[in-house]
């Protein structure tokens, strides 16, 4: 009996031990080497949360965006998964095209988001993509301040890779910060991190009543990247359709107003379980088109007036502007000779 309890007491302290072992690795999807060389002690690892995580010391590997070129990223089959990468401290190189893809593929993934850390020193040509959606708002934050930023890139140089002979080459200019980083992506200094948002694009302030306009936004989703965007208005609105863009989400609508007045479009971001992760509003003022034209039309010609003031006022400003035209441009001349 004493050699049973023994066995089971056994059996469960090495349960205990092994357990938290499986708990860390339970959201691991894959995960490889990726250093330059073989000095460089560098990992990659994918999690279930859609986390790109690079660690160890050391620089990454260079890669290609060709997805037929041998030199591709090992984690190139999860980039439609991967809303944000986190390089780890230790870090001290990230190689060219480390987080990027081809320009046909580029607005299609969720990536929004990478993490870099103070140990970084370089990063090399085309480490994010340029060319992805601008109403999807991107941030690159770095645990450093601006100045240690701006020497990250001061250490760089260009880098090639040769098909013929398979090795990476250095030219001899510097690169410029353009070619690592283009405007899409907002900087963000000593470790801040942003809260998801959406803003729904301001440009209109009247709209015509029944004539379908079109609205958009821009927004930050971060790791809620599988959500979607639902749209609500006054019942004075008619919202004739959603506007899917190319990652799926309903980011523009077709509206119209069914008479004039001041009237509210909102959007809220829901996360796939159905939870409102941001929100917006905006105020659409809509006027009839042709009775607007009519009240500007009879605004102007009551000022006019049918005795003649009007145009009377107009012909002395007129006048005006002219003296002191005439008056002005010769005494400045005469001034800048002396």
């Amino acid at each position: 009996m004493k050699k049973l309890i023994s066995i089971f007491l056994f059996l469960i302290i090495s349960f205990s031990a092994v357990a938290p072992v499986f708990a860390a690795n339970d959201g691991i999807i894959d995960s490889g080497n990726c250093g330059l060389t073989e000095n460089d002690n560098v990992k990659w690892t994918f999690y279930k949360s859609g986390t790109l995580v690079i660690s160890g010391e050391g620089e990454t590997d260079f890669y290609e965006t060709n997805t037929q070129h041998p030199k591709r990223q090992p984690w190139y089959d999860y980039f439609d998964r991967i809303w944000c990468v986190t390089v780890e401290e230790g870090i001290t190189g990230i190689g060219a095209n480390a987080f990027a893809v081809e320009a046909q593929r580029a607005n299609n993934i969720p990536l929004c988001r990478v993490d870099l850390p103070l140990s970084l020193k370089i990063i090399s040509t085309s480490a994010v993509n340029s060319y992805n959606n601008s109403k999807y708002c991107k941030y690159l934050c770095y645990s450093g301040n601006e100045e240690d930023w701006r020497r990250v890139f001061f250490n760089d140089t260009q880098l090639y890779y040769n098909d013929r002979d398979g090795k990476w080459y250095v030219e001899s200019q510097p690169m410029s910060y353009y070619h690592i980083i283009n405007d899409n992506w907002t900087e963000m200094f000593n470790g801040e991190k942003p809260e998801p948002f959406c803003e729904i694009n301001r440009p209109i302030t009247h709209t015509p009543t029944k004539e379908e306009t079109k609205i958009s936004l821009k927004c930050y989703t971060g790791e809620y990247f599988d959500g979607n965007f639902q749209w609500n208005a006054d019942k004075e609105i008619t919202i004739s359709g959603t506007i899917a863009d190319s990652s799926g989400k309903n980011s523009a609508i077709a509206f119209s107003a069914d008479k004039t007045g001041k009237y509210t479009i909102s959007v809220d971001f829901l996360s796939s379980e159905g939870k409102v992760i941001c929100s917006d509003s905006v105020v659409i003022h809509t006027l009839d088109e042709n009775s607007f034209g009519k009240q500007v039309f009879d605004s102007f010609m009551d000022f006019l007036g049918d005795s003649g003031i009007g145009l009377h006022l107009v012909y002395g400003m007129l006048n005006t502007i002219i003296a002191v035209s005439v008056i002005f441009y010769p005494l400045n001349w005469i001034l800048n000779l002396l």
